[in-house]
């Protein structure tokens, strides 16, 4: 997993209760392979990650 958390620039870390603590995020990926947006899921807006979505969909070849 290490290497797919330093590339999305993300991490985790052991608490004292042995559950791992971590960000909850998601991503909008293209079809290249690029992040066109990140959503942190305490505060996902859903009618804007669906325009994003859109959008993204929308200017595909």
């Amino acid at each position: 997993m290490g290497p797919v958390l330093a590339a999305y620039g993300e991490w985790t870390r052991r608490r004292p209760d042995g559950k791992i603590d971590h960000p909850a995020r998601a991503y909008l990926i293209d079809p290249a392979g690029y992040i066109r947006e990140s959503y942190a899921l305490a505060r996902l807006d859903q009618r804007r990650a669906l325009r994003d979505i859109e959008a993204l969909l929308r200017a595909r070849p």
